[in-house]
């Protein structure tokens, strides 16, 4: 992959608009959660709201975007016209928060005589690309504003146009309310070695997912990214199957996926030999010079898992390529005809899902 199409598929895959869904299904109950977004570190609660349509009682079960089912919710002698509301306290089934994310209900009522309906946003809501508007670096206020117009699954990275690196991730799949954000930031790259905001070809680029509806977003949770959360949940936390075409109809194209949600590829970017400093303390180097990169432990089996490659920038111009990243991987700067100076090495780890992430290295070439 070269530097060209590099950021064209991010690029491309941001601005893809979902065309179709699968049919919706007959429901006759209608769910509302209040709020949209819960705070769990303030003890706030969610609450899920329909008008029963008879007498009996209902299971509400809470999935997150992976259709893991995190908690279960059961409330009988229900009666027929009745407003019920069920408390969710961000709890899962082992009595232990949620991580921080975006969950909704798939509710099913059952009536005295046996008769079921089953509400499943899942089966019935049109999931895919959604523009992020108004995305802008404010430097009088440190940091970058940028508008969902409804509940979205919000990308935000920090690079350089015409084929440049990545150098910051600032927004990884992170679910929004509808509104007007502020994110801060400091306007420097993952690493803290650029200031990327004063680069003539700076720019933010953005991308944005709908997120299952209705549904409620959590945030203040104690713990850690879902991601690294659910592989901590035990069997009792099942995940719901893929529907069968033949039941609910539509184009097998449109068919209901659970989203994946592998977590960002972090890493850390070092010398792979020992190198002498010069009086301001910057590496001192020459030839081919050898970069490590070690993704993070806690992420490093399901990044390893989905697979990822490497891509590495000298000054922000793209260099080489490894396509089959392992950890730690060692990637040759091949600086034999460089001239002389200072250089900024980026690497930037993809991962197959289409996850970004940065690092920067600042190095002295010596004569």
């Amino acid at each position: 992959m070269t530097q060209r199409n590099f950021w064209a598929l991010f690029l491309a895959a941001s601005l893809v608009l979902v065309t179709g869904a699968a049919r919706a299904q007959d429901a006759d109950i209608t769910i509302s959660v209040s709020p949209d977004v819960v705070d769990l570190s303030k003890g706030e609660t969610a609450t899920f709201s329909f008008q029963s349509p008879d007498d009996g009682q209902v299971q509400l079960r809470i999935l997150g975007p992976d259709w893991r089912e995190v908690a279960r919710v059961d409330q009988e002698n229900i009666a027929r016209g009745s407003q019920v509301r069920i408390a969710w306290d961000g709890t899962d089934i082992e009595g232990a928060q949620v991580a921080d994310e975006a969950y909704f209900p798939i509710l099913e009522f059952t009536d005295t005589r046996g008769g079921n309906i089953l509400n499943d946003p899942s089966l019935s809501f049109q999931h895919g690309s959604v523009l992020v508007l108004d995305v802008a670096y404010d430097a009088a206020a440190g940091g970058v504003r940028f508008k969902t117009e409804i509940p979205t699954r919000v990308t935000l990275y920090a690079g350089l146009d015409g084929g440049g690196p990545l150098l910051n991730t600032l927004l990884s799949a992170v679910p929004y309310p509808a509104g007007e954000h502020f994110l801060p930031w400091d306007g420097m790259d993952q690493s803290g070695v650029v200031k990327m905001v004063d680069l003539a070809d700076f720019k933010i680029f953005a991308s944005g997912q709908t997120l299952w509806a209705p549904g409620v977003i959590i945030r203040g949770a104690d713990q850690e990214p879902y991601p690294l959360y659910t592989r901590a949940l035990s069997e009792m936390s099942p995940i719901k199957p893929i529907p069968d075409i033949n039941e609910i109809g539509g184009r097998k194209e449109d068919l209901p996926q659970p989203e994946d949600v592998s977590p960002e590829p972090v890493f850390a970017l070092s010398l792979a030999e020992d190198a002498p400093r010069d009086a301001d303390g910057v590496p001192l180097v020459k030839g081919e010079v050898l970069l490590s990169v070690a993704l993070d432990p806690k992420v490093r089996i399901p990044v390893l898992t989905r697979r990822f490659e490497i891509v590495l920038f000298a000054n922000y111009a793209f260099q080489t390529e490894v396509e089959e990243g392992r950890s730690p991987a060692t990637v040759v700067w091949d600086a034999t005809k460089a001239a002389p100076g200072d250089y900024i090495l980026t690497v930037n780890v993809a991962t197959l899902p289409g996850q970004l992430s940065a690092a920067s290295l600042l190095v002295r070439l010596a004569e």
